[in-house]
Formats: structure tokens, sequence, C-alpha cells
């Protein structure tokens, strides 16, 4: 096919040179074949002239493309040009002999869906690997309900120069919600520059095998990013490099049934030079598709210009899916922690304690990380203080490896003294970390703790535990052996504040030896969400009766069986 005119003359008319041959069924066109070199639509779903039963067309389409801030459709055909018009290929802008790119630029799509940590596993798989990366590197976070807050997001990243875009999250069409708009902070046609795309693979496949997404997207990470050397030689050659490159003319291989290119990386994880693809006016035309990111570059790409560095099968085999777990026949499962440290870690098993009462908004978004740390727990425990919001069954139905502890009876104010307890005396490990629904647990906080434990200390606090640090004063690990001998925290404080105050400062008594870890933070809220299910609302006047409390000495510590159900 001859190339096309300027981007001018494309613009002002409107019309692709996409070609679909149509038949008329009686009620609508219908597809016999097509020729989508161009990005188009079929015109079946434009509403081209109507015929009569048994009528046979030929239809260039008017590509009904979403511009990004807004949205045009088409109707106008115009017939097939002659038939030597169809199959000249277009030169390609990438010659054998290009100099190598030295820019590399990230465009990665965050959709942090809060039912599973597969975002967060996706970001560790990255983040071990954003130093190759000397150009802009730009994240886009999809928000909407059901979704982790992109302040916690970036904390994951936590990385120098990275620049985050929150995007509204639009379930119809995925990561092309926030694709245009990537594109547009790299757009240069500088031959030097190249940029990778990426998303978080797997976040919405719950119905795909877990392990199966786990191997294909460390595959797709590894291939394209553990090597720069190799992609920047296949980028001599090629004005694309991806994974999994299926080749697939004239058919719709895409499960919504987009007619949009010959051939795609399949999982969406490419590489590809400016001078080619931003030197290209079609780079623009993004089909308004759930696959439409994975379709782009095929749109407007001979598939002789894109190669794969990762190939399970032949690139015309349309045999075979990447979720199959038997297609990766040298897995790369998620990283456990290194065996040396593990190893010098000894056998710190740690029972994770998460008390909840009306607090689900926090849990959901928090628990991710927990199941992400570097330094798995040895359980992770929830528990249910009579939570409105029904969070046990939330968690059971979500995590089923999380356990669920109950606490149901004279539950109508909040003791978290008690919620403490009642997980401490259910779990198993020989250290207990106690945690809010709202911590933020960075990736590698068990480690850090497990460093402390390993340096001899049996108690490991956030900061200074009275260095008035808000928020974080009740986060702490200690050892199960401590925790017993001092019979836990002590329930007789019905109100809130001091109670971990009074802890620790009973460990210290005994002898404890101290850590402290810093950088941490937890989800910002209201008093009023604070103090909701305590007795004293106010928390002035509750502190105040609290601090009487604390200065009781003659006080016992839980007299009788505490922690009860």
């Amino acid at each position: 096919m001859k190339s096309p005119g300027s981007e001018q003359d494309f613009a002002a008319n409107s019309i692709s040179t996409g070609y679909c041959h149509q038949r008329w069924d009686g009620t609508g066109w219908e597809d016999v074949s097509w020729h989508c070199v161009y990005p188009y639509i079929s015109p079946g779903r434009n509403h081209p002239p109507t015929g009569s039963p048994g009528d046979v067309g030929d239809f260039a389409c008017v590509a009904p493309f979403r511009q990004f801030g807004g949205e045009a459709t088409g109707t106008d055909f115009s017939f097939r040009p002659p038939e030597d018009e169809l199959h000249e290929p277009l030169e390609s802008a990438v010659r054998p002999d290009s100099g190598p790119v030295s820019k590399l630029n990230l465009l990665y799509h965050v959709y942090p869906n809060a039912a599973n940590d597969v975002w967060l596993r996706n970001i560790r798989q990255l983040r071990k690997r954003l130093g190759i990366f000397n150009g802009r590197k730009v994240v886009a976070i999809a928000v909407g309900p059901g979704l982790v807050h992109p302040d916690l997001v970036q904390q994951a990243l936590a990385w120098p120069g990275l620049e985050c875009l929150a995007v509204p999250n639009d379930r119809a069409v995925g990561q092309v919600a926030s694709f245009r708009r990537l594109l547009e902070t790299v757009f240069s046609r500088d031959p030097l520059e190249a940029t990778f795309y990426a998303h978080t693979k797997g976040v919405a496949n719950g119905c795909q095998d877990p392990q199966a997404i786990e191997y294909w997207r460390n595959a797709m990470y590894a291939a394209l990013l553990d090597d720069p050397a190799r992609v920047k030689q296949a980028l001599q050659h090629y004005a694309a490099v991806g994974a999994c490159k299926t080749v697939h003319p004239r058919q719709r291989i895409f499960p919504s049934g987009i007619a949009w290119a010959h051939w795609h990386f399949a999982g969406t994880f490419f590489w590809f030079r400016h001078d080619r693809v931003f030197g290209d006016f079609r780079w623009p035309f993004i089909p308004h598709d759930y696959y439409g990111a994975e379709a782009w570059l095929g749109g407007f790409l001979e598939p002789e210009e894109a190669t794969s560095l990762l190939q399970p099968r032949p690139e015309d085999d349309l045999t075979w899916t990447g979720y199959d777990r038997n297609l990766w026949t040298q897995p790369i499962p998620d990283p456990p922690l290194p065996a040396d440290d593990a190893s010098r870690f000894g056998d710190h098993r740690i029972s994770v304690v998460i008390p909840c009462k009306g607090r689900l908004a926090h849990l959901r978004q928090t628990l991710p990380y927990w199941l992400a740390q570097e330094n798995k727990p040895h359980e992770i425990l929830v528990v249910d203080y009579g939570c409105p919001e029904r969070c046990g069954d939330w968690v059971s139905q979500n995590y089923p490896g999380i356990r669920v502890i109950r606490v149901a009876n004279n539950v109508e104010h909040f003791n978290i003294s008690r919620a403490r307890n009642a997980g401490a005396l259910q779990a198993t490990g020989n250290y207990l970390c106690f945690a809010d629904a709202d911590f933020v647990a960075p990736p590698d906080y068990l480690e850090r703790v497990g460093r402390q434990l390993l340096a001899g200390h049996n108690l490991v606090c956030i900061a200074h535990y009275d260095s008035g640090e808000l928020g974080l004063n009740g986060i702490c690990t200690t050892s199960a052996a401590l925790y017993h001998q001092l019979r836990g925290y002590d329930e007789s404080n019905t109100t809130y504040g001091f109670d971990d105050t009074d802890f620790y400062g009973r460990c210290k008594a005994a002898g404890a030896s101290l850590g402290y870890l810093h950088n941490c933070q937890c989800i910002s809220h209201t008093d009023e969400e604070r103090m909701q299910f305590y007795p004293d609302r106010d928390k002035e006047q509750a502190l105040r009766k609290a601090a009487l409390w604390l200065a009781d000495t003659s006080r016992e510590i839980n007299p009788t069986e505490y922690g009860q159900l």
C-alpha cells in the first residue's frame, strides 16, 4: 500500500485506508475479509449505507477514534481503490544500520485492585529494575472505587524522579484510559530515544491460573528489562521490541472482536523507537477498546518491523495463551527472601495481628502490602471486633489464606487492647507483629523487623515510642514469650489512648531490648473516624481519662482471663 498523504490531508479527509469486504445479510453489513493495514473500525459498526440482500461491497471506513479529551465518530465511506495499491508495504523508517538508542524512558499503567496484591507484585518486579531508565519515568495510577489510594501506590514505587499521574478508572477500556496521555509525556522524534511500556499484568484476571499469570509477567519483565544491551541492539534493527509477538492477518484475534491490527505483543510489554513510532502521524490513533494498547503498534507498523525477545511459540501459532502454566518450561516465580538472609533470620516466625472495627476501607488498601512482604510473615490474623462492615467475611472471601478471629461478645465499644490480645492468643508464631488496619507496611517492613530481631531486640517499635510520631505508636513487634509474660495489653483501659505507652513501659521495665524503625506511615483520617466506636467520642476528653488510668500504678494487669472471644 502506498504511503498515506500528509497528516493534514489525513485529518481533513478523515478517511482511513483500511478496507473491508462486506456482504449485506438483510439487516446489516457482515465482514467477509478485511485489510486492516491502517487503523480502522469495521464499517459494520459505523452504519454504512444500506444494501439489498446478497449485495457485496468494499468500504474504506472512517475510524471512530476517541481522542484524549473528546470523541469523534465517522459515518462516511468511499469505495475501494485499485487493487495494486493494497499490498505495497510501507517503507520502514528504521534500517539495520541505525545508531543505538541511549535515552530510555518508562511508561507504566497501574490498576491497583484492592481485592488482591497482584499490582504490588508487579511493582516489586518493576522497582528492582528501575535503574536502567535514564529518561522520564511516568506512571499512570487508576483511581476509583475498589482501588488502592494512589498515595499508597506511590509509596510502593518510591523511586527518585518518578512522575505519577492519577487517571480516573474506566473498566470498559482499562489501560487505554491513560495510554494516550502517557505517550504524550514522552513525545519526541529523537532517534536516540526509546520508551518501554508495560502495565500491572494480571490484576483483573481472577478467572485465570494465578501461577501462570505470575510466570508470564515475570518472564516478560526479565526478558525486556534484565539485559538493556540486548534491547538496544534489537532496537537498531526494529521499530519495536517486545514479548510474545503474535501475527494474525485478517483475523479477529482480540476477545472484544476489534479488527485493528495484523499483529500484536500479547501481554502488552514492549519497547519502541521514537523516530519510527512518533515519526508516523498515525501514532495518536488508539482504539477505544479494552485491547487498544495491545493492538496499537500493529495498527501502523508492519509485522516485519517488530521482534520479540520472549517467544514461547511461533509468531503465527494462534493456539497458545500465556495463561497456560505448562507453557513456561523455565518459570520465574515471585522471588522469595534471599536464602542467605532467610537463614540469618533464624527461627523468627512472625504472626501479624490486625484488629479491625469499622475500618474495612483501610483494610482493603493495606492488606495487600502484608501479602507482598519480601520477608513473608508466618501468618496474618485479622481480628473482626464486631465490625459493622463484617470485615471478617470480606477477608475470608478474598484472602482465604488469612486467618480471621471474630470477637462477638460485648463489642459495642472498641477495646483495642482486648482485640490485640484476642489475636495474639490465637497466633502460632514466636513473634507477634501488632498493626492497625490503616498501617501501610512498606515491602521491606518485616525484613527490617527481622534484622532488628537478629540484632537481639525483642521489642521493635516505629520510631521511639514516646517520640510523638502520630498514628504509629501502636505498631510494634515483640516476642510471644515477652508478651505472655506481661499478660498482654491491659484491657482495663476502656477508652482511647496510652494502651501502647503502658505496654511498652512494662516491656522496658521487664528488661526488653528495644529496636526502632523509621520511614513508615499510615492512612490519614479524621478524629471523628478514629473515635467512632469508643465510648468517649471527644478525643481530648478520652486522652485525659486514659492518662488517669495510666497513672494508676495500683492496677493489676488482666487479673483474670484476657483476649476472650
